[in-house]
């Protein structure tokens, strides 16, 4: 699910009107919400943790993966580097 769809999720399910996040990272934001409305395996007013991701967070890890490699690529072209440790080869 996007992330679009997650907050009209949390805004259909929360039973207040507060957004401000319990936990926050670089790749999501957690909230702390109430169920107004039963669902599979939880009554009404069950307290849950809603995460949402960030957007295009997907694209903006392989980028980073990527300068990673490359960077690494290059310093492995220095002779007496020794990286095979570092390896998952």
């Amino acid at each position: 699910i996007d992330s679009g769809k997650k907050k009209k999720m949390l805004k259909s399910h929360r039973s207040k009107d507060k957004y401000s996040p319990i936990g926050s990272g670089c790749v999501a934001q957690v909230y702390k919400a109430k169920l107004k409305e039963d669902m599979k395996f939880m009554p009404a007013g069950t307290e849950v943790a809603v995460k949402v991701t960030h957007p295009r967070i997907l694209h903006k890890v392989c980028v980073d993966f990527y300068i990673l490699n490359t960077i690494t690529a290059w310093i492995e072209m220095i002779p007496y580097v020794n990286l095979d440790y570092l390896s998952m080869k």
